[in-house]
């Protein structure tokens, strides 16, 4: 999420790309930024639902950015992120990589 500092929540340049990549019958990409990934986890459902889910994953993304720091977003992603099967936050990852 190269413009996590810039945007509000959701980066609108890259959405519309993943839109007219998938319009133009081109491989789709991610575009969730780190605020919408931090929405997802920790206020929505993890099931393959993603156009469902994104719906009401964006709104939820931009009122959190609103109401949080981009300091404080970044905490709770690093701490609640999972890092690999079964660990989740850095800490968690710290130890398992580094004892």
């Amino acid at each position: 999420d190269g413009q996590f500092c810039f945007h509000r929540g959701v980066d609108l340049g890259e959405l519309r790309g993943v839109v007219d990549d998938a319009l133009a019958g081109e491989a789709t990409r991610g575009a969730s930024t780190i605020t919408m990934q931090t929405v997802k986890n920790l206020f929505l459902w993890s099931r393959p639902l993603g156009s469902v889910r994104k719906v009401v994953e964006l709104p939820l993304a931009v009122y959190f950015d609103a109401v949080m720091s981009k300091r404080r977003i970044m905490e709770i992603y690093l701490n609640i992120a999972e890092w690999g099967p079964g660990i989740y936050g850095i800490e968690a990852a710290a130890r398992h990589h580094f004892g």
